[in-house]
């Protein structure tokens, strides 16, 4: 039962989906979470690596353009995300050695 999660963890799942979706995605899980609970991101996070990873990370923006219709996000746009779902707690920001990022936030 969702309810009963300590940590909701989604891996490629919000950069799919388009401000609207990602933002009731955000609110379902808010609304199932215990308090204490978590939600973890794993996703590329345009604007936080190097040089090389930036190039990376922008080609894989417009593939994900081109697929989807949404570009890769920026941190700034992560936590616009969760505020407009509803999530007011600090959010932090964990960049991986490559295009990766966590990003965690407590409900």
């Amino acid at each position: 039962e969702l309810h009963r999660c300590d940590v909701f963890h989604m891996k490629f799942v919000l950069h799919d989906w388009h401000d609207e979706q990602c933002i009731a995605i955000l609110k379902n899980i808010r609304e199932v979470a215990a308090p204490g609970s978590k939600v973890v991101l794993t996703e590329m996070v345009r604007g936080v690596n190097g040089a090389v990873m930036e190039e990376v990370t922008s080609l894989l923006d417009l593939a994900m353009l081109a697929a989807t219709g949404t570009p890769e996000r920026t941190l700034d746009e992560y936590k616009s995300l969760f505020h407009s779902a509803g999530y007011h707690k600090a959010i932090r920001h964990l960049p991986l050695r490559d295009v990766l990022s966590v990003i965690e936030v407590d409900v």
